[in-house]
């Protein structure tokens, strides 16, 4: 069994085109990207599903089902790096009047890929005193299913 790894040395990249339709795996695979530079954080993406319930006269138990599953939204925060093309990029899809969706590639230390894909806002700058940095932090819509694949 291999030891845990953390997200040291994980990068993420957006699409250099817009992806407004599903895609497999080999379609993000076959994607051009361009890295967003200067990544202190990738915030928590997956799969939110609703739970419903019916409570049924004379059971003790609510009869459950799955609901709707929401794709979530991630964010993505970066130290400002204004000559960085990543994000750039980012800041072009993320304008209030883009509407499209992009893919994003996350590779991670342990050779794992996660694709997402989806619409993006930003950026917002979350301030702070004499010792932060100036950051910013885009946030991603996910709207379809995570795709998973091993680097090569």
């Amino acid at each position: 069994m291999a030891d845990p790894t953390t997200y040291l040395n994980a990068t993420i990249a957006i699409s250099t085109t817009t992806q407004n339709s599903t895609l497999l795996e080999a379609g993000f695979a076959g994607l051009s990207y361009t890295p967003i530079g200067k990544v202190g954080n990738i915030g928590q993406y997956g799969y939110d599903t609703n739970m419903v319930n019916y409570p049924v006269l004379g059971e003790l138990l609510n009869l459950k089902a799955k609901g709707a599953t929401d794709g979530g939204n991630f964010t993505i925060e970066c130290a400002e790096d204004l000559a960085d093309a990543g994000q750039i990029a980012f800041e072009a899809a993320a304008a209030p009047s883009v509407r499209d969706s992009y893919a994003f590639k996350v590779t991670l230390a342990n050779g794992a890929i996660h694709y997402l894909r989806g619409p993006c806002a930003g950026p917002v700058y979350p301030g702070g005193g004499n010792e932060d940095f100036i950051r910013k932090t885009f946030t991603v819509g996910v709207n379809q299913i995570l795709k998973t694949a091993a680097s090569s």
